[in-house]
This record gives structure tokens, C-alpha cells and sequence, in this order.
């Protein structure tokens, strides 16, 4: 049997927790973006969850209120009386696991009806997505396939049904497993430039520091 000597002892200590950097130079990410904004849209907007355990829940108001900045600074004016709402914001995130089933919503906001299917993410314990073993066989690295959705509704338009007029998510693959630790990172990497560029978009967020997550 293959003793640990106390470099490679070293070296696992250094790794981290389950494999996590002390040091991390950023996060990257993938954006997926389909639209039909001009960049001058403005009014009012309610956000809201995509899943009913998410009403009051302290990480989507973390996840709210992050994105409130962004959107903000864009021309819109939150609010939270959807009666006063212009357009209706959906937010989903959680991480990406094998067989993960779609959900539908089916909503009325403002008169105009909203309706669509989203992913049902994992948002405790997720599956890693990928694992790294040493020589020895010693896991040294869990990396998870974290996810933010962010859906926007024009409840302005003609008709009974709301006009979607933005569909976007981010996906990132690391080693933070903690969904709450991520709200900073998967926002900015959600509405860094505006409009978002059609289509695919791979997006990078510099970083330096020590053991974030």
C-alpha cells in the first residue's frame, strides 16, 4: 500500500475543501441570450420567482434584489404591486444535475397571461459535475454546473398574453457548491452588458480572492 508522504499531504491541504482554491483568479460562464429588446425599454417591473418554494425565501430576495441593481440602472423602475407592473421579470438558479425535470408556470400578472417551462435546478446537495482524483485515488476536486435564468415579460402589449421579449441563462462550471455564495457572481454575469449579444456569449468575471465559497 502507497503511503501519503507529507508533500502530497501538503498539497491536499492546499486544495482546499472538497477541492476549492485558495486562490481564484474569477469566474466564467456561458451566456445564452434570445431577444427582442431595443435598449430603450423603461417602466415599471415586478420580479418574481419561478417556483412557488421560492415566494419569500431569502436567497431569491438575495437573488432579487441583485438583479434590482442591474435593472435599475437600465431604466426600469421596480416595484412590487404587479397591478402598477409594466413588465414581470422571472428569476430561476440552482445547479445543473443528470435528469433534472422541467416545470410549468402558468400565471396571470397585470391582465395578461404568462406561461412557460423552466428547468426544476437542484439548490442543496447538488451531483458534481465533474470529480478529479490524484494518483492515489483521492478525490481532490468536485466541480458543479451552477445556473441563473432570468425571463422578461412586456405586459404592455397588445392582446391577453404577456409578449416575452427576453430569454436568457448563464451557466458556470466550479467548485463553490453553495448556490447563496453565487448570487454576486451568476447577476453580473446575467446583465453585464446590455442589450446582451444574441446568442451564445462567453462571459468572465475577474477576481481575486481567498476561499470565497
Amino acid at each position: 500500500m502507497k503511503k501519503v508522504t507529507p508533500l502530497l499531504f501538503l498539497l491536499l491541504f492546499l486544495a482546499g475543501c472538497y477541492g476549492q482554491p485558495l486562490v481564484n483568479v474569477g469566474t466564467f460562464g456561458q451566456r445564452y441570450t434570445v431577444h427582442d429588446l431595443k435598449g430603450n425599454e423603461q417602466g415599471t417591473l415586478v420580479i418574481k420567482p419561478t417556483r412557488e418554494s421560492f415566494e419569500g425565501d431569502l436567497i431569491f430576495r438575495r437573488y432579487a434584489k441583485e438583479a434590482e441593481k442591474y435593472l435599475i440602472q437600465k431604466g426600469f423602475r421596480v416595484v412590487t404591486d404587479e397591478s402598477k407592473a409594466d413588465y414581470v421579470g422571472y428569476i430561476n438558479y440552482g445547479f445543473v444535475t443528470p435528469n433534472y425535470e422541467k416545470q410549468k408556470v402558468r400565471q396571470t400578472v397585470n391582465g395578461k397571461s404568462v406561461y412557460f417551462e423552466t428547468e426544476n435546478y437542484m439548490t442543496a446537495n447538488p451531483t458534481p459535475y465533474q470529480k478529479t482524483k490524484s494518483y492515489y485515488g483521492v478525490v481532490t476536486g468536485r466541480k458543479f454546473e451552477r445556473a441563473m435564468v432570468f425571463k422578461l415579460y412586456d405586459l404592455k402589449s397588445d392582446g391577453s398574453k404577456a409578449k416575452l421579449i427576453l430569454d436568457a441563462n448563464v451557466k458556470s462550471i466550479g467548485s463553490c457548491n453553495v448556490i447563496n455564495q453565487l448570487t454576486v457572481d451568476l447577476n453580473t454575469m446575467m446583465f453585464k452588458k446590455w442589450p446582451p449579444k444574441q446568442g451564445s456569449e462567453r462571459i468572465a468575471i475577474p477576481a481575486l480572492y481567498i476561499n470565497k465559497c
